[in-house]
């Protein structure tokens, strides 16, 4: 896992250039014919959206996830994955394929066995038993990578497509 020691939020950077908590490049490049970002703020979180011909890409900030407790965080890590399965519910982008996690001090103990990162897993895997069904958890999950940044906000990134990707499971 890597730790970034710069936290800028995407959404002041338009196509996340020289931001180190976006998604790469590529993304922009798929989302190239996006129309405006539409932000809007719901229960605390900061909600930008990009549609583009092939793609949407929901980003969500939590700010200062840094200083809240763990049942907290992972309360609202729940709210942050209902509220990017509920945008793109209205969007014609409903398959979510990839997933960016930049989360805050992310190996920093939170209670007496978890540190934020394990906190923050808990609350995803409950909001995605919730969006997916449990048993269809590993042919539907997105791909997702998780990256600690020195920042105090919580920042994730989803991208969706018109249609199911298929699920390839990494050799061990």
């Amino acid at each position: 896992m890597t730790t970034l020691n710069q936290h800028i939020w995407a959404g002041e950077i338009r196509h996340g250039q020289g931001c180190e908590l976006s998604p790469p490049a590529w993304v922009w490049q798929l989302l190239d014919s996006a129309s405006p970002p539409h932000r809007s703020e719901c229960d605390g979180l900061e909600l930008t959206l990009y549609r583009g011909s092939c793609g949407t890409l929901a980003s969500v900030r939590l700010r200062d996830a840094v200083a809240a407790p763990a049942d907290a965080l992972e309360q609202r890590t729940i709210a942050i994955y209902r509220l990017v399965r509920a945008v793109l519910s209205d969007s014609p982008h409903l398959w979510p394929v990839r997933v960016w996690n930049f989360i805050p001090y992310i190996h920093q103990r939170m209670d007496a066995q978890r540190d934020r990162y394990m906190v923050f897993n808990a609350g995803r895997f409950h909001a995605y038993c919730q969006w997916f069904g449990r048993p269809n958890l590993p042919q539907q999950v997105p791909t997702a990578s998780g990256v600690g940044h020195r920042g105090g906000d919580l920042v994730v990134h989803c991208l969706a497509v018109a249609e199911p990707a298929e699920a390839i499971e990494n050799p061990r």
